[in-house]
C-alpha cells in the first residue's frame, strides 16, 4: 500500500470546491492507495495471467481539522446530511 504525506503548512486542499484551510498545526495530509496496480490470476494447467486493475488510483485522503472551526462545521453538515456524498479532491504543495 503506498502512502504519501504532506506538511500542511506547505499544503492546499480542496474537497468538493472548498478550499480547507484550518488545519491542526504539526499535523499532515495522507494520500493513501489501498489497492495494487496489477491483479493475478493463476489459471489452470499453470498458466498465469496478470491484468491492470481500474481502482489502482483509487486514494483515501486523512487530514486533522479544528474541532469547531468552519471547515469542521461544513464536513460535519455533510455528514449529518443522511445522503452519501461523494466529492472531488485535490491536493498541492508549495
Amino acid at each position: 500500500m503506498a502512502q504519501i504525506s504532506y506538511d500542511v503548512d506547505a499544503t492546499t486542499v480542496i474537497l468538493g470546491g472548498r478550499i480547507l484551510s484550518d488545519f491542526i498545526a504539526g499535523t499532515t495530509v495522507q494520500i493513501t492507495f489501498p489497492n495494487p496496480d496489477t491483479s493475478r490470476f493463476n489459471g489452470s494447467g499453470g498458466s498465469v495471467s496478470v491484468a491492470k486493475r481500474t481502482d489502482a488510483k483509487v486514494s483515501e485522503l486523512e487530514f486533522h481539522i479544528l474541532r469547531g472551526s468552519a471547515d469542521d462545521v461544513w464536513l460535519s453538515s455533510l455528514q449529518g446530511s443522511g445522503e452519501v456524498t461523494l466529492l472531488n479532491a485535490s491536493v498541492s504543495t508549495l
